[in-house]
C-alpha cells in the first residue's frame, strides 16, 4: 500500500549557510512532500523568492509525470536539512505551487531510501548513526 510521505525539512540560501549553522539565523521550517519518482526538488515561486535563492540564466525544460512539459527557471544554492542530513541542491521554480517537493537526487544525497509501504523515510544501511560519504 503507498501513501503520500511528508517530512519537515529546513531550508536554506547557501550564502547565509555559516549564520544558519551556527545558530544565528533560523532556517525556513517547511512540511514537504516526498516524491521519489521526482528527480529534482521542486519549490513555489514563493519559495524561492523568500529564500532569495539566485536563477540560472537558461530555464530547464521539466517534463511532468502527465507528460506535460513546460519551461520552468532553476534555483540554485539552495540547502536541505531533513533528519539531521543535509544536501545542497538546485531546485525547479514552479509558479502557482503550494507545497515544496523532494526529488529523489537530493534524497539519495542525504542517504535516505523511500518506504512507501510504512510512508517514512529510512537511511542506507550503515548510515543509520549519521550521514556519511564513501570515497573509494
Amino acid at each position: 500500500m503507498s501513501r503520500d510521505l511528508w517530512v519537515d525539512a529546513d531550508l536554506w540560501n547557501v550564502r547565509e549557510d555559516l549564520e544558519v549553522e551556527s545558530g544565528k539565523r533560523s532556517p525556513l521550517r517547511l512540511r514537504c512532500m516526498v516524491d521519489s519518482g521526482s528527480t529534482q526538488t521542486v519549490l513555489p515561486l514563493s519559495v524561492a523568492d523568500q529564500l532569495d535563492l539566485p536563477r540560472r540564466l537558461s530555464p530547464l525544460r521539466v517534463t511532468y509525470g502527465d507528460g506535460r512539459t513546460e519551461t520552468r527557471q532553476v534555483a540554485t544554492g539552495l540547502f536541505m536539512r531533513i533528519m539531521g542530513r543535509f544536501t545542497e541542491t538546485t531546485a525547479i521554480v514552479e509558479p502557482g505551487r503550494e507545497t515544496v517537493l523532494v526529488g529523489a537526487f537530493p534524497l539519495e544525497d542525504m542517504g535516505f531510501n523511500v518506504d512507501l509501504e510504512h510512508g517514512t523515510l529510512v537511511p542506507y544501511p550503515g548510515t543509520e548513526a549519521g550521514q556519511c560519504a564513501v570515497i573509494e
